[in-house]
């Protein structure tokens, strides 16, 4: 469970058989964050079995024959929305559960840049308190594919939502230090996380994956570091290296590289501090 004062604290794949493993029923989620998130509703009484792993992207994943496999063989898979792991969609499972309902998400404030998930920003894990808001959905999921242990399922999501409660007001303390600073993001990956503490976008390099800077643009990158007062770059893991280290070397900023996903055996709270930790360091 996410600890309460912002201490380091997996998502498996063992092979399956109908819908249990080791005699666990079996859920499958899209990407390693959701892995992080479930387990903290689960606990030890579901196997949690995450699509994709460290390293790989949801704008360019590609199911593979065996996912479609896992699929088969388990009642219930959780994704984020279509516009970021609409590959799950094809996966032939009983029951899918999409966390994200643009219908009811807020406008994401583009700051005058187009988002490659349209007029709204899926990135839902990267605000503590929009995870606490979908717990619901993860309980109704849960308890569809194994409704004799939906009341530890509640109790676990109550517990988790206390703990998440802690970790905001934990990270509120320590963004009070670099609230206000500016930097340049590639993508709008951690947008909620920035919105919901005080850091300011002064612009996003990269917001649709894989589209490279125009000259235009770095030269209107180099003008607004000194205009803005931008603090540093921030890149992220799953994108290259070279965009970022370029962009830094002609505006003589540092650059330090986010991780909005981590691995599937992260906890949710590993994936929030080690970001934090990051941004603490590009903007202190």
């Amino acid at each position: 469970m996410v600890g309460v004062g912002l201490i380091l604290s997996g998502c498996a794949g063992p092979e399956q058989k109908g819908l249990e493993t080791g005699g666990k029923p079996v859920v499958l989620v899209t990407i390693p964050p959701l892995a992080g998130i479930v387990r903290e509703v689960t606990g030890d009484l579901v196997e949690v079995h995450c699509l994709m792993g460290a390293g790989s992207t949801p704008h360019n994943f590609a199911l593979k024959p065996s996912d479609m496999v896992k699929a088969e063989q388990s009642g219930v898979l959780f994704m984020v929305h279509e516009t970021l792991d609409g590959w799950a969609a094809k996966l032939p499972v009983k029951n899918t559960v999409s966390l994200v309902d643009r219908e009811g998400g807020e406008d994401d404030g583009d700051h005058g840049h187009t988002h490659a998930h349209g007029d709204f920003n899926p990135h839902f894990w990267s605000d503590p308190n929009e995870v606490m808001a979908v717990l619901p959905l993860i309980v109704d999921g849960l308890k569809e594919a194994v409704p004799e242990a939906e009341p530890k399922f509640k109790e676990n999501a109550a517990s988790f939502s206390s703990a998440l409660v802690k970790l905001d007001e934990a990270v509120r303390k320590r963004t009070e230090r670099i609230k206000g600073k500016q930097a340049y993001f590639f993508h709008p990956s951690w947008e909620k996380f920035l919105e919901r503490y005080g850091i300011r976008v002064a612009a996003y390099v990269e917001p649709i994956p894989g589209k490279e800077m125009t000259p235009k643009l770095l030269r209107d990158l180099i003008d607004q570091a000194v205009k803005k007062d931008v603090s540093a770059i921030f890149t992220e893991l799953q994108l290259p290296a070279k965009p970022a280290e370029h962009l830094g070397e002609v505006t003589g900023l540092p650059v330090y590289v986010l991780d909005p996903l981590g691995t599937p055996e992260d906890s949710y709270e590993d994936l929030i501090v080690r970001n934090l930790a990051t941004l603490e360091e590009g903007l202190r």
